[in-house]
């Protein structure tokens, strides 16, 4: 097994806030980071050595400086080195559409790829280092790639003459310096702007480039309808927190919160392949949101990364969180994951309800605003009877790329925790106040779904399918590099590791959870390579319109005649799932890596019977 499939899990946050003790903080935040360097070392050898016989090597498009710097895109040196090579690797079990982002300083650059010289999107670079919204004298190439499962994909940047790029338009509500650029047809019409993909339309307000609605274009399979506009007011807010002093451990805010914004700056970036919405909120927070149909899921989510520095400006006793005001007619309900598996459901008290007492101080609120935050793994949604009757459902969903604590105060509100800065201890044992802040991004990815069917019961209330591939896409992104010089022809293109390309992926719930090489006295005794691989089947909410060429494992069961229902039994055929290998050996084994007891089979299926749920197995592989 080539060391890449041991390290395709690979996706680590490297951001430290606080929340402890300076020098446990220093000493997480460095050792984080020596692994994260230490597995991107290794990943870079490894590709180097499939794809350019370590003739070449490699460097992360984006790079890092200290343990608690965040990762900035490198300058690619095009105009001095007229060629530059940029190698994808696609870290999951399915096809990724994903957009070749690379920072160049020439405006006379396009790409070689498998099928030749093609020309790329141009965007402006818009720096928001400085607390301010300036569109730089750099630019940044933009294109589309399509990555099999797995693969490596080589394409090379040129710089020449007759390169002529598709230059995006640009519109800056701050009328600046366009650096050559045009606005087109970005002109705001009723006081907003808006940017489409072919599944979803977001649009901002142009006085402060907020995002005010999102129109979804998909509809629960019945192929493109109108679905009603979601109205999806967002807002940057901020709890004070001095009187009973929040701190590390406790969250007391005093009253409810009060919106966090300056005066606003936008700026909108939208060409042929995706869409950019950059919004200066305040000194402290600038928010970039991203939209393309190169996102794996048909344009159908709104990403949007909050850039966040609390050490600017007058920052003390405060914690600051985004709020989205929707118009789904939740009913007090609000969903939050618990593990990226499992939903829980919360239900908001009454307001006005009766008082409590507490250690013997009567008349206190029994529900306060502490009260309703719930910590959200990946995502969170709100849903309730859409718009216009019929039966059908709505649903607002909030995907986190890091985990945090989230709320509904009200019926469609989701809010979610950015950043704190507490200048006291809570009391609970720290005994310093949370200070030293440090730069981060956050990043959330906003899905407006409708569904036909009804709401579904509370017990079987389960994330969507485009939920699972957002969560998915988030938890594994695909890694970028790049190299000085141009490859070699032969290298050009897509190349596959251990798991060669296939038309047909994985179904679309069905997932690698992890993926390791066999310790057994199988592996030790024999000469082929053997692997421990655990599966996951999701649960998913029906109804919903799911990514283009998403098949779900139920759906392909039902088709083979089995007994209906949301999650028919599934058997996966083991050399269609790994089809590298022109014969599997199976051996089941426990969820802790040791031997089940069940004898080898040879190219013998994995049976799925419910959903969720966990296989796991061994497996030694004949290559083809």
């Amino acid at each position: 097994m080539c060391p890449m499939c041991v390290m395709y899990m690979l996706c680590v946050r490297v951001a430290n806030s606080g929340t402890a003790k300076g020098s446990v903080v220093n000493d997480y935040a460095m050792k984080l980071d020596g692994g994260f360097k230490a597995a991107q070392s290794v990943l870079s050898e490894d590709v180097s050595a499939i794809l350019f016989n370590n003739q070449m090597q490699l460097k992360p498009l984006s790079q890092r400086g200290g343990p608690k710097d965040l990762a900035v895109p490198a300058l690619v040196p095009l105009s001095t080195q007229k060629t530059v090579t940029l190698v994808h690797y696609n870290p999951t079990a399915r096809t990724r559409k994903v957009l070749l982002r690379a920072r160049v300083d020439t405006e006379s650059v396009c790409i070689r790829g498998a099928n030749g010289l093609q020309n790329v999107q141009l965007n402006p670079v818009v720096d928001a280092s400085a607390g301010e919204l300036a569109i730089s004298n750099q630019f940044e190439a933009v294109a589309p790639l399509e990555i099999p499962a797995f693969g490596l994909i080589v394409t090379v940047l040129v710089s020449e003459a007759e390169c002529a790029p598709k230059k995006a338009d640009v519109w800056d509500s701050g009328n600046g310096n366009l650096h050559g650029f045009s606005s087109g047809s970005l002109a705001p019409e009723g006081g907003a702007i808006s940017v489409s993909s072919s599944g979803l339309t977001a649009t901002f307000g142009s006085d402060d480039g907020m995002l005010r609605s999102l129109h979804s274009l998909t509809d629960s399979g019945s192929g493109k309808a109108q679905v009603p506009v979601m109205r999806t007011k967002e807002q940057l807010m901020e709890y004070a927190g001095q009187k009973s002093h929040s701190g590390a451990y406790l969250f007391r805010p005093q009253g409810p919160a009060r919106p966090h914004a300056e005066a606003g700056h936008c700026v909108v970036v939208r060409g042929e392949y995706g869409a950019d919405v950059y919004t200066k909120v305040s000194g402290a927070v600038t928010r970039v949101a991203h939209l393309s149909d190169h996102d794996s899921v048909d344009g159908a989510s709104l990403r949007m990364d909050y850039h966040v520095n609390l050490n600017n400006g007058q920052w003390m006793d405060k914690d600051l969180m985004v709020r989205y005001e929707t118009d789904v007619d939740s009913h007090g309900e609000f969903y939050t994951d618990l593990n990226n598996f499992q939903m829980d459901k919360h239900i908001r008290p009454p307001a006005g309800g009766p008082q409590c007492t507490y250690f013997d101080r009567p008349g206190q609120d029994c529900h306060p605003i502490q009260s309703h935050f719930f910590p959200m793994v990946t995502s969170a949604y709100v849903q309730g009877p859409a718009k216009g009757g019929g039966g059908g459902t709505q649903r607002f969903t909030v995907h986190s790329m890091a985990p945090c604590a989230t709320a509904s105060l009200q019926d469609g509100w989701i809010e979610a925790g950015l950043d704190r800065k507490l200048s006291k201890d809570d009391e609970k044992g720290l005994m310093e106040g949370v200070t030293d802040n440090v730069p981060t991004t956050v990043s959330f990815v906003l899905a407006a779904e409708t569904s036909a069917a009804p709401i579904p019961a509370a017990a079987a209330s389960h994330p969507s399918l485009l939920s699972r591939r957002v969560v998915e896409h988030g938890n594994r992104p695909v890694v970028a590099m790049f190299a000085e010089g141009g490859g070699t022809a032969a290298s050009i293109g897509v190349t596959t590791t251990w798991q060669q390309a296939s038309a047909a992926d994985w179904p679309c719930d069905i997932s690698l959870e992890s993926f390791r090489p066999g310790r057994s006295a199988q592996a030790q005794s024999s000469q082929k390579r053997v692997s421990q691989t655990w599966i996951y089947r999701s649960s998913y909410a029906t109804g919903f319109a799911p990514p283009s060429a998403c098949v779900p494992s139920a759906t392909a069961a039902a088709a083979a005649g089995a007994q209906h229902s949301s999650y028919p039994p599934v058997k996966l055929e083991v050399t269609n799932l790994f089809s590298a290998c022109a014969s599997v050996s199976v051996v089941p084994i426990s969820l802790g890596g040791a031997a089940a007891g069940g004898a080898a089979n040879m190219n013998a299926a994995v049976q799925l019977d419910t959903a969720p749920e966990v296989a796991a197995f061994e497996f030694s592989c004949d290559h083809k």
